[in-house]
């Protein structure tokens, strides 16, 4: 086919307008893109880019593109206050991304979306200032941490006013960068501040620390403060001890070093030490630690404190500090407020710097300190600072060393620490039978530092008891002595500790007593673990001597009461089997331990080792407890996991704490494999399998090549065992240790040769039934209560499309007795195959194909024909989770997701999708069914959606018995209505209305009554029929055949009906009663949705399917309007009588603001019909008339249901009786009238009522025979006209005008209150000098926070309407409203 064909061929489509009509339709139509979330299908995915105005809703769909091209061709964009902040955020996030983005092609992304952000921005502000500047764009970008827009808004040549509101709630709110850049701004803009401005940032700033105090998050909190003391140099006027301290110059207790406390200020020094130290206006204290050389420190201090530690080992160093009040220099001083911060809030503080900084500042309340909210891992500083903030008569003031975290140093603090506070409690606090919670907190604190460097503090257990032990050395404890010839009192020494502890331990109590028979103990280290042992730690024994010397002990006390008794033995873990062996022996034969204890003893320390071995390889260990044939298994003691971190691991000398942590690679894994195949897996249990597995097994990515290659020889593990393990990883769908059972050789045929024994047929693989009803009552659930489809994410479709295959294939080479239950298996698994997020058609139709070849029988469900609709098109689901009940069985069962392995118990009535959803028909075949030579699939989309309106929706109504069904069709049809035209079908909606409307004609021959949803009695007025125009194309019937009226309904009898069409042909009645259609009535969604898909012939295909359906034509318009589908709107304008009161929706309902566009409705009108809007204020009056007609409509149906009421018999018999004067009847008939129009306006009208209050069935039809008779009478009809008239309002154009211009709601005011710039310049340029600004319309716009709107009209110099700024009223009202409010008083530079 050459060039010219194709060029002639395309220009003929493209001329032929019907075939383009057709390709473009189709463009529309098609949803391109493939959804498999059913929610996210609807028509606002796609939408033509003269629709497209909402800002908000470009932002979120990320179309920055777009929004540049719109303001760069000054296109109209609906720009909304939150609309704003979601630019704002946007551009935030950006640069977030910006920053953190890694890859080269994800920076240039993000970096493209910041800088067209900013673009927009700029744009925004040069071409739509005034429709942008709605709201505080500083405060509204502040707000979201917008560090990009306050750049561009606040620096030249936009230059915005920062309002001191807005610093106040960065400092509260936003992150640290934000208030810095409002700083600078502020700053650099000082000259244009007035003076209320600056005098409220300064005091801002005084106030900021308290401000920074607000904030909900403590991280926040912290990051605000540091950075305010950063920039700030903070004084506390408030603070008279600060100032006594500086007039007085009273010295301050300093920590200069860590090797050099108040208690120690020299360590082992060898050498001279020499100090100058010169101070001006200043107190130090130096401390020196110097080794083997001269240090010479020289510290220079100018109205500052300073710390220096200097130590130096093996050179002369010179240190110089030269501090200039604090390098403060720049930094701007700020006199605070007064603050008190809590110290509960102090605590959460991480930063040392700005701990110390608050303390000085002397800001920290001290009401409810707790002393000691330290652990014993707590760093220096946080001693440090303990000891600054608990220490009430000087502050102590530190410098951070090199060595801060020497453990030497950390010791030393925290035994300073605790001295200090027991010292400083009072007696009757250390009563340990009524401690107070100070004490609790200092004896724990305490605990901890005894159990970590086995010591305790001799001072602090001198209180209550004397040492009575003659061989205890007097002194200190902490000393090392290690001298050979005080051997013994080393011994004694390291058993008044460990009773010291016990003491503490036990009893909370500061005891020194120690035992007397001790002499001829030895002391052990394990002694020391022991007390540190909690309830869950182990104690790893790795030396033969510990086991010695509990052998050479056996019999003491000490060994039987903390060893034996208490058992602490079971703590017990050992490195070798050697070790264990000789522990065990120990035990058995020297040790008086009882068997049920010896026996566990066994098995837990069996288990150890095992497990130890196990995740460190050693083979030699694993064939050492393999000889001895024990089972390895948890039953209450679980085998350890390398996952439990920390162990204790005592010696003879030293203990220390290892944290296991090994990384295992696959050729490990193959040897230990290997040795575990060698011996067939003896031993194993279930739960050592599982430790295997998890440990070992998993460390390996899956899928791997190594998987295929591994081939377990799992024989020897009972077969129970393999079964529970092998259903647990299916059901879990862990895939990894499934494929490795399933590959063992537990699954293979045996040779053609070998015969099955006995002992063989016990090893094999078959599920009994009850292990296949695991299966069988597994959870398949299908969606959740909130109509979510549920998704399978544990394995991806692709491992399990793979191990599914693979599955089928190891059907060939398995036994026969496991054959079914591999099945049972592969259908499990292919169940989560479909009920994964990902799954393809492909996948499916491949792995269906492979079941008919290897003849794997699968029996179909809901839950495969749910899963198989929602993979064919997600549209399937869409109308299935669409069904208005379909999630009522979850609610009555108080249940998250629907079960398809459930049986759900209601009632008949309760619709239950099981029912209705027939796996018999929606089979796969059914579903993804092909034809063989076009590999189209057999049954097209709408065959199938079709099928499921009719047993999902029409089976169900079936059910249903006259009349109960009819507010479910209505119920269920607006549904499937609704779910058409969200997939843009409008074909298939059509369909539907055939179904209505026989519906609607079997409805016709019932003669029952009813009071439900469907039909919807509609009165015979302002109908379509009757309002179609003149010029209307739709009157030439060559064109279209309107419908015909369908047979009518009325209160009256048939009887009653022909005398009244009698009178009517007699009488022109002014009164008449009311006449009824049937029709169906579509709901608000429906309409709404039909206005933005369909076009005018589909829209005029709607109105006569309802033409005699009273104002449906209006509820179309009306609708059309509000959605801004003008196309539709101008449509009906131009075909149907349309009453226009109204020249947008913000004026009778303000609150819609946000969901409508009132400048692009006002502008419709304005433009294309101004003849029929240039009279706004006669909208109210049309919209009365209008509602009086409707009720002179229903006027004898209202008043006879007002006569059924028992509380108005007493009227309606003087309206019956004769010698009732006529007068009186005419007075009680204007009363019911006036009551019934006001309830008729407030649409109250039809509110039920009470079945009690209503007057008996008898009674009720002789009304109905003797009111229309009585009414129908010429007197009471010329009673009814000269009623109407009289409340018709007559007034002058002119007085109206007035009154309308004059109104708070007329169309400008409206306008102008929710602060629409250009809807007000639209209309002042439409109806110029008609409208005017008032004193209670800028009140309003101030109230609603719309302040640039006043900007906007007080700098506006047209004459077409009245000037702010040339009316002294309105100026002076305008200062006086601003001065008044707490935030615009800051902002009224704009005033002249």
């Amino acid at each position: 086919m050459d060039d010219n064909y194709s060029e002639r061929l395309f220009w003929e489509i493209f001329h032929n307008k019907y075939l383009v009509h057709l390709i473009f339709k189709q463009i529309h139509c098609v949803e391109w893109i493939e959804y498999d979330d059913p929610q996210k299908i609807h028509p606002e995915n796609r939408k033509k880019f003269k629709d497209i105005h909402s800002l908000d809703w470009m932002i979120k769909k990320n179309l920055y593109q777009l929004i540049k091209c719109k303001l760069e061709s000054n296109d109209y964009i609906k720009i909304s206050k939150s609309s704003i902040t979601t630019f704002f955020s946007a551009l935030m996030k950006s640069k977030l991304e910006l920053v953190t983005s890694t890859t080269t092609t994800t920076t240039i992304n993000k970096n493209n979306n910041n800088s067209i952000l900013r673009e927009i921005l700029i744009l925004f502000l040069k071409n739509k200032r005034v429709e942008f500047e709605i709201v505080d764009l500083i405060n509204v970008a502040t707000q979201c941490n917008c560090i990009d827009a306050l750049e561009i808004l606040g620096n030249e040549p936009y230059s915005l006013k920062i309002n001191p509101s807005t610093l106040e709630y960065a400092i509260t709110t936003c992150n640290p960068q934000t208030v810095q850049i409002l700083l600078k701004l502020i700053n650099n803009n000082k000259g244009k501040n007035n003076n209320m401005n600056s005098l409220k940032i300064q005091t801002i700033k005084k106030n900021s620390i308290n401000l920074a105090l607000k904030s909900e998050n403590n991280q926040q909190r912290e990051k605000q403060l540091i950075f305010l003391f950063s920039v700030f140099d903070f004084k506390n006027n408030n603070d008279k001890d600060n100032n006594n301290l500086k007039n007085e110059e009273q010295p301050l207790k300093r920590f200069k070093s860590i090797h050099n406390n108040s208690d120690h200020n020299s360590d082992n020094n060898k050498n001279n030490n020499n100090n100058n130290n010169n101070n001006n206006n200043n107190n130090n204290n130096n401390n020196n630690n110097n080794n083997n050389n001269n240090n010479n420190n020289n510290n220079n201090n100018n109205n500052n404190n300073n710390n220096n530690n200097n130590n130096n080992n093996n050179n002369n160093n010179n240190n110089n500090n030269n501090n200039n009040n604090n390098n403060n220099y720049n930094k701007e001083i700020i006199e605070i407020e007064k603050t008190i911060i809590e110290y509960s809030m102090f605590l959460l503080f991480k930063d040392m710097e700005l701990k110390n900084k608050l303390i000085d500042l002397n800001i920290i309340s001290k009401n409810s300190v707790k002393l000691l909210d330290l652990s014993i891992n707590s760093s220096i500083e946080d001693y440090l600072l303990a000891l600054k903030i608990t220490n009430d008569n000087d502050k102590i003031v530190f410098n951070n060393n090199d060595d801060k975290n020497n453990d030497k140093s950390i010791k030393k603090i925290q035994k300073l620490l605790i001295k200090t506070i027991i010292k400083s409690l009072p007696s009757e606090s250390l009563n340990p039978n009524k401690p107070d919670q100070t004490y609790k907190q200092v004896i724990d604190f305490y605990l901890a530092y005894t159990l970590k460097y086995k010591k305790t503090i001799k001072e602090l257990h001198n209180y209550n008891n004397n040492i009575k032990n003659n061989n205890y050395n007097n002194k200190d404890d902490d000393n090392n002595n290690n001298n050979n010839n005080n051997n013994n009192n080393n011994n004694n020494r390291e058993f008044i500790h460990f009773f010291r502890i016990l003491e503490l331990k036990e009893n909370g109590i500061l005891k020194s007593n120690l035992p007397t028979e001790l002499e001829n103990l030895k002391w052990n280290p394990i002694l020391f673990e022991i007390l540190k042992n909690g309830h869950d730690d182990i104690i790893i024994v790795s030396e033969k001597s510990i086991l010695d010397w509990i052998l050479e002990n056996n019999n003491n006390w000490i060994v039987q009461s903390f060893l034996i008794e208490k058992d602490n033995i079971l703590s017990f873990r050992f490195e070798s089997v050697e070790l264990l062996s000789y522990f065990l022996n120990l035990c058995e034969s020297k040790l008086n331990i009882g068997t049920e204890k010896f026996e566990r003893i066994k098995k837990i320390t069996y288990n150890y080792l095992w497990s130890n071995s196990v995740f460190n390889f050693n083979i030699d260990n694993l064939k050492s407890l393999n000889s001895l044939g024990i089972m390895f298994k948890d039953d209450g003691e679980q085998l350890i996991s390398r996952k439990s971190a920390t162990i204790t691991a005592p010696t003879t000398t030293t203990a220390t704490t290892v944290t296991t942590a090994t990384t295992t690679t696959a050729p490990e894994i193959k040897v230990l494999i290997e040795y575990f195949n060698e011996i067939g897996f003896k031993n194993f249990s279930k739960s050592s399998f599982k430790l295997f597995q998890n440990e070992i097994i998993n460390q390996i990515h899956y899928p791997s090549e190594m998987y295929s290659s591994i081939k377990l020889k799992i024989e020897n593990i009972e077969v129970s065992i393999i079964k529970e393990i092998l259903i647990e990883s299916t059901l879990s769908v862990d895939l990894p240790i499934l494929e490795l059972i399933i590959n063992s050789s537990i699954f293979d045929k045996k040779d053609g040769n070998e015969s099955i024994t006995n002992e063989d047929s016990k090893k094999l693989i078959s599920f009994n039934h009850s292990e296949c009803d695991r299966f069988c009552d597994s959870p398949r659930w299908i969606f959740s209560k909130n109509k979510v489809i549920y998704h399978c994410q544990k394995s991806s479709p692709m491992e399990l499309h793979s191990i599914i295959i693979k599955l089928i294939e190891r059907l060939k080479s398995t036994t026969i007795e496991s054959y079914k239950s591999l099945v049972l298996i592969i259908k499990f698994l292919f169940e989560k195959l479909i009920q994964s997020k990902k799954v393809t058609k492909q996948q499916i139709i491949e792995i269906n194909s492979l079941f008919h070849s290897n003849s794997v029988p699968i029996k179909h469900s809901l839950y495969h024909s749910f899963y198989y609709l929602q993979i064919r098109d997600s549209k399937f689901t869409k109308f299935i989770l669409s069904i208005p009940t379909i999630a009522d069985p979850l609610s009555r069962n108080k249940e998250k997701y629907y079960n398809c392995s459930k049986e759900y118990d209601h009632n008949k009535n309760i619709y239950d999708i099981i029912d209705y959803l027939e796996a018999d028909i929606f089979t796969f075949d059914f579903i993804f069914g092909k034809n063989g030579g076009s590999g189209d699939y057999i049954n097209s989309f709408d065959s199938i959606i079709k099928m499921l309106v009719s047993q999902l929706f029409y089976n169900f109504l079936n059910t249903i018995p006259y009349p109960y069904y009819l507010n479910e069709f209505h119920q269920f049809m607006n549904s499937t209505l609704n779910y058409f035209l969200l997939i843009k079908r409008t074909d298939l909606f059509f369909d539907q209305f055939e179904i209505i409307q026989s519906y609607l004609d079997n409805l016709h021959k019932k003669k029952q009554t009813h009071t439900a949803a469907f039909p919807l009695k509609t009165y015979l007025y302002q109908v379509p029929a009757n309002a179609l125009l003149p010029t209307s194309k739709f009157r030439d019937e060559s064109i279209r055949k309107l419908p015909l009226m369908p047979p009518t309904e009325s209160p009256l009898t048939k009887t009653q009906q022909q005398q009244q069409q009698q009178q009517d042909d007699d009488n022109d009645l002014f009164i008449k009663p009311p006449v009824l259609i049937n029709s169906f009535d579509f709901s608000p969604n429906v309409i709404s949705l039909c206005c933005k898909i369909m076009n005018p012939n589909e829209i005029q295909r709607l109105i006569e399917f309802n033409f005699y359906q009273s104002a449906f034509h209006s509820s179309i318009f009306d609708e059309s309007i509000f959605i801004n589908n003008f196309e539709i709107s101008k449509f009906i304008l131009e075909n149907y009588q349309i009453t226009i009161s109204s020249l947008n929706t913000i004026t009778s309902a303000p609150e819609l603001l946000n969901s409508c566009d009132s400048y692009l409705e006002s502008k419709f009108f304005l433009e294309n019909y101004f003849q029929r809007v240039k009279e706004p204020f006669k909208f109210q009056s049309m919209a009365f008339n209008q509602s009086k007609e409707l009720f002179k409509v229903r006027f004898l149906e209202l008043l006879q249901s007002y006569f059924l009421k028992i509380e108005n018999q007493d009227s309606y018999e003087k309206l019956i009786d004769p010698s009732v004067p006529f007068d009186i009847k005419e007075l009680i008939l204007k009363e019911i009238y006036y009551d019934l129009f006001h309830q008729f306006e407030m649409d109250v009208v039809d509110n039920p009522v009470e079945p009690h209050e209503l007057i008996s069935i008898e009674k009720s039809n002789v009304q109905h025979r003797v009111l229309p008779k009585l009414f129908n009478q010429s007197e009471y009809q010329n009673l009814f006209k000269t009623i109407f008239q009289e409340d018709t309002e007559q007034q002058d154009e002119k007085e109206l005008k007035i009154k309308y211009i004059n109104r708070e709601d007329n169309i400008f005011i409206s306008a102008f209150v929710l602060g629409i710039v250009h809807l007000c310049n639209l209309i002042i340029s439409y109806y110029p000098n008609q409208f005017k600004i008032t004193k209670s319309s800028i009140t309003n716009a101030i109230k609603n926070n719309n302040i640039h709107i006043l900007k906007y009209f007080y700098n506006n110099n047209s004459n077409k309407i009245n000037n702010i700024k040339n009316d002294p009223i309105l100026l002076n009202h305008l200062k006086n409203s601003l001065s008044n409010n707490q935030f615009y008083k800051y902002d009224m530079d704009w005033i002249d």
